[in-house]
């Protein structure tokens, strides 16, 4: 069965009130969660101290995900208050204000940053990834071959980063451009099955292109962790409705 359950990841920039610009107040922001929604992974660190993550639970229709989503930003919003500081979910900040992009202190995001420098530095931009639960690795690889032509439209949907470090790109979704840069950044291959996306990803890590199967960016994938398939196209939503339509898409 495809889509018995469904959930939306959503990350989002952590910027000063009185700049608007990135701050690296993520740490800050996170310690004002409540334990139960820290405990439950609703908010939680990304790769870069000016950036969270909020994870909704796992939803069975789209009411239901509305719901959560309004939830978890609410939650968000709140910490960030008590922290004094802002959320903003959308794909990319018009300003950093030279902030370099310090990632979080943890063993394999530093890792990352170590050995990818520049890519690293400029991945200050915001996603929406929906999660659908497809138990079933070989339709999941189906799923991936029907999701690949409409990807476009998806990303049309939700772009909303055209401008970065204080240039108008003249892309509606400049954060598509930055994440495209990264080894397995962009639209999947065309696998044939199951077992040929795990060579494919076997062969990217024996080949030292990427460290961990958590590497693999494109913009439709199978999750590591879960048994669902992850839609990673779109642009941070700042309206909860455009949310929703990515979700039921």
């Amino acid at each position: 069965m495809v889509g018995a359950t469904i959930g939306v990841e959503e990350e989002f920039h952590v910027v000063s009130p009185d700049t608007g610009r990135l701050t690296p107040g993520a740490e800050r922001l996170l310690a004002q969660v409540h334990p139960e929604s820290a405990l439950l992974g609703l908010a939680q660190q990304e790769f870069q101290r000016s950036m969270v993550e909020t994870s909704t639970p796992v939803c069975t229709d789209i009411a239901g995900l509305r719901k959560a989503v309004i939830e978890s930003r609410r939650t968000l919003i709140g910490a960030a208050d008590q922290a004094g500081l802002w959320v903003a979910t959308v794909g990319s900040v018009p300003d950093s204000g030279g902030h370099r992009g310090p990632v979080f202190p943890d063993a394999r995001y530093r890792r990352i940053s170590e050995e990818y420098r520049q890519l690293a530095v400029e991945q200050q931009v915001c996603a929406c990834q929906v999660q659908v639960g497809v138990p079933d690795k070989e339709l999941a690889v189906r799923c991936i071959a029907r999701l690949r032509v409409w990807l476009p439209a998806l990303l049309a949907i939700t772009a909303g980063s055209p401008y970065f470090q204080q240039t108008d790109t003249g892309y509606a979704s400049y954060r598509n451009i930055v994440t495209s840069r990264w080894p397995t950044g962009g639209p999947p291959p065309a696998f044939t099955d199951y077992s040929d996306y795990q060579r494919r990803t076997a062969a990217l890590i024996d080949a030292g292109v990427i460290s961990d199967p958590g590497m693999i960016y494109y913009d439709v994938r199978l999750s590591h962790r879960y048994p669902t398939l992850e839609i990673r196209i779109g642009d941070a939503c700042p309206l909860v409705d455009d949310v929703m339509v990515l979700a039921a898409l």
